[in-house]
């Protein structure tokens, strides 16, 4: 159940964007969609240019396997499949984002959380004013070269900031209230 001044929107996150002006603001965000890097990361530039001084939570930012990180969902089955695995995890190339954070957005801090189910990441501005603009396509060109093994051969690599919930929600609100 939906709070009263809550409204909800059937249409993809690209259309939705597009249908705001500039003075529509929200607090949290929840970006969980077509589990690609290109969308997650449109959706992280467009969610942060309405987003007041609150937090993202980008979902399915850790894949399980290289299986699960493969961007097209049905070539993500059809190799698990081929590869005599059970179960259909799938969270695509999500992780490139946090990747594309650590590279270009010094004005953002973040932390992935490992503790619980499905790893997310949650992210805020280190400063409330701060602009968060978008990479150059170079720079998200470069994002797209590693592996999924390249970059998780030794575990969630250090970038991430990996950490419990508790300690990841007690690191934002304590950046928040500075």
């Amino acid at each position: 159940l939906l709070p009263r001044a809550s409204t909800f929107a059937v249409m993809t996150s690209d259309a939705f964007f597009s249908t705001f002006r500039p003075s529509p603001r929200f607090d949290v965000a929840f970006i969980d969609g077509l589990h690609t890097f290109e969308q997650t990361y449109r959706d992280v530039i467009n969610t942060f240019s309405h987003l007041r001084s609150g937090v993202i939570l980008i979902d399915d930012t850790v894949p399980i396997d290289e299986y699960s990180a493969i961007p097209d969902q049905e070539a993500s089955y059809r190799a698990r499949d081929e590869a005599g695995l059970e179960g259909r995890p799938w969270h695509g190339d999500v992780w490139r984002v946090v990747m594309l954070l650590d590279r270009h957005h010094p004005e953002l801090e973040w932390r992935t959380i490992i503790d619980e189910g499905n790893p997310q990441t949650l992210v805020w501005r280190r400063r409330r004013a701060s602009i968060v603009t978008a990479a150059s396509n170079e720079e998200i060109a470069l994002v797209t070269q590693p592996t999924y093994t390249d970059e998780f051969a030794h575990g969630v690599p250090n970038y991430f900031h990996p950490t419990s919930e508790s300690a990841a929600l007690a690191d934002c609100i304590s950046s928040l209230r500075d």
